[in-house]
C-alpha cells in the first residue's frame, strides 16, 4: 500500500511540473504562436490524457470492495483510501490541464482561421478586379483608352472595394 501511495505522490510531482509547463505555454500563447509551440501543446495534451486514464485505472484498482476491506486492518484501509484519493486528485488535475491546453489550441486555431480569412478577404476584391479587367472585352478596350480611366477602374476601384470589405469585416467582428 505504501508503494501505491508513493506512486500517487510521484505522479502528483510530475503533474506539478506539467502544470508549470502548461502555465508557461499559456502565458506565451497570446496572439499567434509558432507551429512548434502548438505541436508541444498537442504532445503535452496527449501525455495528460494518458496520465488521466492511468490515474483513473489506478484509483479503480485500489478501490477496495466490501469483502476485501473486511480482511484488511485499519491502517491498510486508511492507506488505500489515501492512495485512492491521491489518484483521484491527480486525475482531476490532469483533466483540468488537458482541458486548459485544449482551450489554448482552440484559441490558436481561431487566430489562424481569422488571419486566413482576413488575407482571403483582402485579396477577394483584388482578384475580382484583376479577373474582370484581364478579359479584354472589345467594348472595354474601346472605352478604356486613357491613363486616367485605367487608374480609376484598375487601381482606385479595387482599392475602394478592399477598403469597404475591410470596413465591413471590422464592423461584423466588433459587433459579435
Amino acid at each position: 500500500m505504501l508503494i501505491a501511495l508513493a506512486i500517487a505522490r510521484r505522479c502528483e510531482e510530475v503533474l506539478d511540473v506539467l502544470d508549470d509547463r502548461c502555465q508557461e505555454l499559456e502565458a506565451r500563447a497570446t496572439g499567434y504562436t509558432s507551429a512548434a509551440q502548438r505541436s508541444t501543446m498537442s504532445r503535452l495534451r496527449a501525455l495528460l490524457f494518458h496520465l488521466q486514464e492511468t490515474q483513473a485505472a489506478q484509483q479503480a484498482m485500489l478501490a477496495a470492495d466490501e469483502e476485501l476491506a473486511q480482511h484488511l486492518d485499519h491502517r491498510t484501509r486508511r492507506l488505500l483510501q489515501r492512495a485512492g484519493t491521491a489518484f483521484d486528485a491527480n486525475r482531476s488535475m490532469a483533466a483540468r490541464l488537458y482541458a486548459m491546453l485544449g482551450d489554448l489550441l482552440q484559441e490558436q486555431d481561431t487566430v489562424v482561421s481569422e488571419r486566413l480569412t482576413l488575407v482571403a478577404t483582402i485579396f477577394l476584391p483584388l482578384t475580382l478586379a484583376t479577373g474582370f479587367f484581364g478579359m479584354n472585352f472589345a467594348w472595354m478596350t474601346d472605352r478604356i483608352g486613357s491613363f486616367g480611366t485605367f487608374v480609376l477602374f484598375g487601381v482606385a476601384l479595387p482599392a475602394v472595394l478592399t477598403a469597404v470589405t475591410l470596413y465591413c469585416i471590422h464592423r461584423l467582428t466588433r459587433s459579435s
